[in-house]
């Protein structure tokens, strides 16, 4: 089968799918669970990493020929702490490199997903993400509980991420996804009820899509020093699986469907 250069006109073969993913590792701090590629620093390198990032892309840019790229994907880290300068001028450059290598050109890239933190987000920068070509906000709340996101090491508090939720919803502009954490400590049954209350009403507001995952104790991070001390205090197995029991009848029940072990999604 025959195709213009970027193969319009033909239906894509499924492995020639692809996403590409920009990691952006900056932290404003380190959650004790997190063992992921990241670092908490006063002073971002904007421009130096996005120099890096854009670097590495032309040395990895055969890698697209072939490929049929359909989202990009910013997450970290905490890509929502890069400044709009360096985040342009790298997605401009993903853009062209998707443009100048892959099977259908970056006007078949369907999806720009950012991740975010709760407290970054404002209208102003909410505008600019927009203009940039963000189409998707993925939210870490982990949890609408105070006392709960205070155990997990977070910033912000329940009202701030349920009011980020709202703010990105009410701006119109993207497809909203919120992460929730479960069976961490200081979270008991009842406190995750309140959680997938909170969760149901942001989903009647319209939220989009919600990744929840159970908390796993990662070597060599804060949790893991203080489980081996004995200080720390988490679900076991079956406590687990009592909380995805609920999340599951709760988000179904709130018209999400459950399209993979962590993540619910509206139907269409």
């Amino acid at each position: 089968m025959s195709a213009g250069p970027h193969g319009q006109g033909v239906r894509p073969r499924r492995d020639r799918l692809s996403g590409v993913y920009v990691h952006v590792p900056f932290c404003a701090k380190i959650c004790p669970y997190c063992d992921f590629a990241v670092t908490a620093r006063k002073a971002i390198p904007h421009e130096p990493y996005a120099d890096a990032v854009l670097s590495e892309l032309a040395a990895r840019q055969h890698e697209l020929r072939g490929r049929d790229v359909r989202t990009i994907y910013l997450g970290g880290g905490t890509p929502s702490l890069w400044s709009h300068e360096a985040l342009g001028r790298t997605l401009d450059g993903v853009r062209a490199a998707i443009d100048a290598g892959s099977i259908r050109g970056a006007s078949a890239v369907q999806e720009v997903t950012m991740e975010a933190n709760p407290l970054d987000l404002t209208p102003e920068r909410l505008d600019r993400w927009h203009a940039q070509g963000i189409t998707r906000l993925s939210l870490g709340t982990q949890s609408f509980q105070n006392a709960t996101l205070a155990a997990l090491g977070r910033l912000h508090d329940g009202v701030g991420a349920d009011r980020a939720v709202r703010m990105a919803l009410a701006h119109g502009g993207f497809e909203v996804s919120c992460d929730l954490i479960f069976g961490g400590p200081a979270q008991p049954l009842d406190a995750w009820a309140r959680d997938l209350d909170a969760v149901a009403d942001l989903i009647a507001a319209g939220l989009h899509h919600v990744s929840a995952y159970a908390l796993t104790i990662e070597a060599n991070t804060p949790f893991a020093r203080a489980a081996a001390r004995g200080e720390l205090r988490v679900a076991d197995e079956d406590g687990q699986a009592d909380r995805l029991d609920a999340l599951v009848a709760c988000l179904e029940g709130a018209g999400l469907r459950r399209y993979e072990v962590a993540s619910f999604a509206r139907p269409d």
